[in-house]
């Protein structure tokens, strides 16, 4: 799975083992520690169509729904991944820590075609396979 050092060797049967195991691909592929709830509320997440999450102050749900999304773009193709909500500065917040994932994997870095772009109107990071994660008022 892992080639020299920190660099990954990507091919098929290695984004099946991260799509079948999220808590791993956070840990491996973003460079994120996450709690033991935290653990069970993105596997939650991840293979149920809906969720919710209810939460206490300081729990970190940004910092989930900010995981969710990149993993969800980085190993799907093609995926489209909106954060949608009534002022742009709700999406603000998660791309915050969308940056900071950004900033702190070398993966996540190299696996986007730029870095994370932010204007006035959108937020929006883009990946090389066809994926991307916007954030946008509605």
């Amino acid at each position: 799975m892992k080639g020299s050092g920190t660099r990954f060797v990507l091919n098929e049967s290695t984004i099946l083992f991260y799509r079948l195991r999220p808590v791993e691909a956070c840990k491996d592929l973003l460079n994120c520690k996450l709690n033991w709830f935290q653990r069970i509320c993105i596997r939650a997440m991840w293979f149920k169509s809906y969720s919710m999450l209810i939460f206490g102050r300081g729990c970190g749900k940004t910092k989930l729904l900010a995981i969710f999304g990149v993993l969800k773009a980085m190993l799907y193709p093609n995926l489209k991944v909106g954060v949608l909500g009534p002022v742009k500065k709700q999406g603000d917040f998660i791309f915050n820590e969308v940056e900071f994932l950004y900033n702190n994997s070398a993966f996540f870095r190299a696996s986007s075609i730029k870095h994370v772009s932010r204007t006035p109107e959108r937020n929006i990071v883009k990946f090389y396979n066809g994926s991307f994660l916007e954030s946008t008022p509605i």
